[in-house]
């Protein structure tokens, strides 16, 4: 074979291996960049994508809306607590906020304050910017009914985290809600209207145990208005 020969063969042979090699690598995933008109192409479809979560979203939104539009309005008040303060619904405005009522004398009452659970739901909610009211419409001379030196006492001895408690002797706030029992619990969204009414959970046990095991419609109706949703139920049966 001549030189001349020799070298051409040589040569087809580095472009041969050269190929194999550029062919290894395509196989191990080094893909060639596709053309420019597909790239468009795919950035074209990802905003559509965008733009049709868009729109869920804001079906979602609208629908959250018109489901709270159709709420109860919560009746405006205006109370004193013990330190003869006035406050009203109206102050907690574009806030959640839990109506407790509450009757130390009652067994259903100490279920929750003597396991810590009413307390453990205060200190949460107020600490995430929920407003907490504890009401007594207790008249004097009815159980439940403590002057309001008795009720700072009172409060500090249960170790109350409530945002305030206060004091509704002419069952006023009590009568326009409907509070007949104690305790009587309402959830009111940030709008000013009633999301939840009723029992705060679903065990009717005056076992103080029985109380941090039980389904708590409360803290469900919190946790859901503010993360935006509605609560998962809006009013149950009442207790105590």
């Amino acid at each position: 074979m001549s030189i001349s020969a020799t070298r051409r063969s040589a040569v087809l042979i580095a472009l041969l291996a050269g190929g194999l090699a550029l062919g290894g690598r395509v196989l191990a995933g080094d893909d060639p960049k596709p053309p420019p008109e597909k790239e468009k192409e795919g950035e074209k479809d990802k905003e559509k994508d965008k733009e049709k979560d868009k729109e869920k979203d804001k079906d979602k939104d609208k629908a959250g809306d018109e489901e709270a539009s159709k709420r109860p309005e919560a009746p405006a008040f205006k109370l004193k607590d013990a330190d003869d303060k006035e406050h009203s619904l109206a102050d907690f405005k574009d806030k959640v906020v839990v109506l407790e009522w509450v009757n130390h004398e009652c067994p259903f009452v100490k279920k929750h304050y003597e396991s810590g659970n009413m307390q453990d739901l205060q200190k949460k909610y107020t600490g995430k910017g929920v407003a907490w009211l504890s009401i007594c419409s207790s008249g004097e001379g009815k159980q439940g009914f403590l002057t309001p030196k008795q009720w700072k006492e009172k409060s500090a001895e249960v170790k109350s985290a409530a945002s305030a408690v206060l004091l509704d002797g002419e069952g006023t706030a009590g009568k326009a809600y409907g509070a007949k029992n104690t305790p009587f619990m309402v959830v009111v969204d940030a709008k000013g209207r009633i999301a939840y009414k009723g029992a705060i959970d679903d065990n009717p046990s005056k076992k103080a145990e029985d109380a941090k095991g039980a389904k708590n419609f409360v803290a469900e109706a919190v946790d859901a208005l503010l993360e935006g949703k509605a609560p998962p139920v809006a009013e149950t049966k009442p207790y105590g």
